[in-house]
């Protein structure tokens, strides 16, 4: 295997990785938001297609194609390691878990 063949399956397995987490918090947070598991997984779906369908709202803004995962895995299926593209799954990570943990603090408090 080449070395520029090795660098795309690394960074392809690592833009993955990252994506799972982001998901996993995702719906972790869509099956705290409800008691019925056939509205969680719905809402758990919708939540991550989100990014996958955010850049085709409005494609003439900068800011909502920044926003759309097409853009953050341009440079991962090129074999580059942006901090840009982790910045953005670690962004989306933490804010569904900060979701999650702010969920489970309300349940607590009724």
């Amino acid at each position: 295997m080449s070395r520029t063949l090795s660098w795309v399956v690394n960074a392809g397995l690592l833009v993955l990785c990252c994506f799972l987490v982001a998901n996993t918090a995702n719906t972790v947070f869509a099956s705290l938001l409800t008691r019925n598991a056939t509205v969680a997984f719905v809402l758990g779906s919708v939540l991550c297609a989100g990014p996958v369908f955010v850049g085709h709202l409005a494609p003439s803004s900068e800011f909502v194609q920044s926003l759309s995962l097409e853009r953050q895995l341009r440079d991962f299926n090129m074999g580059i390691i942006p901090l840009t593209g982790l910045a953005y799954f670690l962004s989306l990570t933490v804010l569904f878990l900060i979701a999650a943990v702010k969920s489970l603090q309300v349940r607590r408090l009724r």
